[in-house]
């Protein structure tokens, strides 16, 4: 599985006036999503392109093109999560990515980052409808699942090189990442699921508890 690729262009359209096109590859697994090609602008105004297929353009594999042409290096997110100084970015362009970023963020308790960055759409509007109570309500189910969740995110870590996650899909939405039978009954969460947002990232949208064990 490869990284999405992701590349800034800087163009210096009539007038001067610079205008950003950021392309992102589409990657193989997401098309199984039924993910297309498309572009949306995002809130800084930058015109975002996921593509199939840069090999027909001149572009470098990570970094920026700068107006004089030339390559500027690190420019890219380094990995899934990016400390700035407006605070924390999560990058989730792959499934680990989601799988890393919760796992991190249910050790730090960082429900608001899960909240606003890692929750699917719908699944957050399903909370926010109930206000300050299912905001409330929200923060208490991860308070009660964190133990679990956390082991079983760290095993799905330690054991994706190994083939202990499967990756299957769902539905033309939904993905599930899952911790392989060999090893999924030591665990009473089994795996999560994702869903791709409209501008191509992914998001968690729920999370699969063995509910045999937890009655046990």
């Amino acid at each position: 599985m490869h990284r999405a690729l992701t590349i800034l262009m800087i163009l210096c359209t009539v007038g001067c006036t610079q205008r950003t096109i950021e392309y992102r590859r589409v990657p193989a697994w997401a098309r199984q999503l039924g993910a297309t090609e498309s572009s949306f602008t995002d809130e800084d105004g930058r015109e975002v392109r996921w593509v199939y297929d840069t090999t027909d353009k001149a572009f470098v594999a990570t970094g920026t093109i700068g107006a004089d042409g030339k390559h500027v290096p690190g420019a890219a997110p380094a990995g899934p999560r990016e400390e700035t100084q407006d605070g924390v970015v999560l990058h989730c362009t792959l499934p680990m990515h989601v799988v890393r970023n919760l796992r991190q963020c249910m050790v730090e308790e960082d429900y608001d980052l899960i909240w606003e960055q890692l929750l699917a759409e719908d699944q957050r509007e399903y909370y926010a409808a109930g206000g300050e109570e299912g905001r409330a309500a929200f923060e208490r189910f991860l308070t009660q699942a964190r133990k679990d969740l956390v082991t079983c995110l760290r095993r799905m870590e330690a054991g994706d090189v190994f083939g202990d996650v499967k990756q299957e899909m769902l539905d033309e939405h939904r993905m599930g990442i899952w911790l392989h039978p060999r090893v999924q009954g030591e665990f009473p969460i089994k795996g999560i699921v994702i869903v791709q947002a409209a501008d191509g990232t992914l998001r968690l949208h729920d999370m699969i508890f063995d509910t045999s064990r937890r009655k046990a």
